[in-house]
């Protein structure tokens, strides 16, 4: 008869005290190891071997607790393997968040958190994917602050620093809604005092105050963007090349279309 080997830890370690300090296992040094205290190796096992697992059952302290009284990385995960760093999971029946990060700093840079890459990554960074439920949103965001944004998004290349496309939908929604009394939309806004002014690049309203003869139109334009130009002179003055010429001061609003500035409107 074959002999199957019992199913016992090779080092158990029960403890019975209550006491504060009283650990079931105490590694410590007084050298400046340059190693770990601990090493658990389960790389010579097979695809079923862990290297650790903890559990307990308190409502008040965590079950695993980490502090480093240096500065670097308190923890620090790599996977060489490919797989996923690190994978976090609610029970079903939690009301409570799967992760949650507490920042009590109030320097600046001191981010709750910081997600950067080192590569030339052909994909998002962060990629929230709430697509699993009508109830389930993506994310929210708020703050109490006067003089910061409660969302600040800036693209240092050429494209856009926001894209919205609810084109997935069946009955697309709106592609971004204000509610009433939630607030006024401020475009981008340049104003020239100087004769025969260039509208720049990246900009919605332009306020030309200067007389003028002509006003030259941005280079770049996207279809579907607006500008709206607002010019007080008191001279006749050509917006576009001859798209527009007002009889004084006039707004007009402008679009870009079919790969050229349009006049929509004119308000003299």
């Amino acid at each position: 008869m074959v002999m199957l080997p019992q199913r016992l830890p090779v080092l158990q370690i029960v403890n019975n005290s209550a006491s504060t300090g009283a650990y079931a296992l105490n590694i410590t040094t007084t050298a400046n190891l340059n190693d770990y205290l601990l090493n658990v190796d389960a790389t010579g096992g097979g695809d079923n071997t862990r290297a650790a697992a903890f559990k307990s059952a308190s409502s008040s302290v965590p079950t695993f607790f980490v502090e480093n009284q240096g500065t670097y990385y308190s923890i620090y995960a790599t996977n060489s393997g490919g797989g996923t760093v690190a994978y976090f999971e609610n029970d079903a029946s939690a009301n409570t968040p799967v992760i949650e990060i507490v920042n009590n700093s109030t320097n600046s840079g001191a981010y709750g958190l910081n997600i950067v890459s080192n590569a030339n990554l052909d994909d998002y960074l962060l990629n929230v994917d709430a697509s699993f439920g009508s109830n389930t949103r993506a994310a929210a965001f708020k703050n109490n602050s006067f003089q910061y944004p409660t969302v600040y998004i800036a693209n240092n290349g050429g494209d856009a620093a926001l894209n919205i496309d609810n084109s997935g939908a069946s009955t697309p929604g709106l592609a971004i809604k204000v509610e009433d009394g939630g607030g006024a939309v401020k475009l981008s806004y340049a104003a020239d005092n100087t004769a025969n002014p260039t509208v720049p690049n990246g900009v919605s309203v332009f306020y030309a105050s200067a007389n003028s003869t002509s006003i030259t139109l941005p280079t770049s334009g996207v279809n579907g963007q607006f500008l709206y130009i607002i010019y007080t002179g008191t001279t006749n003055c050509n917006i576009g090349g001859g798209l527009y010429t007002t009889n004084g001061a006039a707004s007009v609003t402008l679009v870009y279309a079919g790969g050229a500035w349009q006049v929509v409107s004119a308000v003299e």
